[in-house]
């Protein structure tokens, strides 16, 4: 049984506990790789990477149109929607805000760029660990317990 994180992506009937072993140290190696050389890098990208770098090596089937569907175009949509969102964000805060005075513009935005950093760095946090163990309890605990 493959983990969550690796389902559509790599043949679960050839995915067995040393492949996700594998997968996992692969993950971790990159993450800490990219650490020390100061590179940014995604941790969900690395234990996608690990598996199919895993399963491929222990001779399993990868399903790369599943690589391409739920890695490869979201990879490059994501940025532009971004910044198309971030774009529009951008004049919608100038028409709301475009006319007030600078310090009560400026107070605002300093409570509001502290209350968003917090709940980014709290949601940031909380869904890595969820995809690393999602990967490990996968492999003990059959689906729909």
């Amino acid at each position: 049984m493959a983990a969550t994180i690796a389902k559509g992506i790599v043949d679960t009937a050839s995915v067995t506990l040393h492949t996700v072993f594998a997968g996992l140290i692969g993950a971790i190696a990159w993450n800490l790789i990219t650490w020390w050389l100061g590179l940014p890098s995604s941790s969900s990208h690395a234990l996608i990477g690990g598996m199919v770098g895993a399963t491929v090596a222990a001779g399993g089937n990868v399903l790369w149109s599943g690589l391409v569907e739920k890695v490869a175009i979201p990879a490059l949509v994501a940025p532009v929607l971004a910044l198309i969102v971030a774009g529009l964000s951008i004049v919608v805060a100038m028409r709301i805000v475009g006319f007030e005075a600078p310090g009560v513009v400026t107070r605002g935005f300093r409570l509001g760029q502290l209350a968003t950093s917090a709940l980014f760095s709290l949601s940031h946090g909380t869904n890595d660990a969820q995809k690393t163990m999602g990967i490990i309890s996968s492999r003990w605990w059959p689906t729909g317990a």
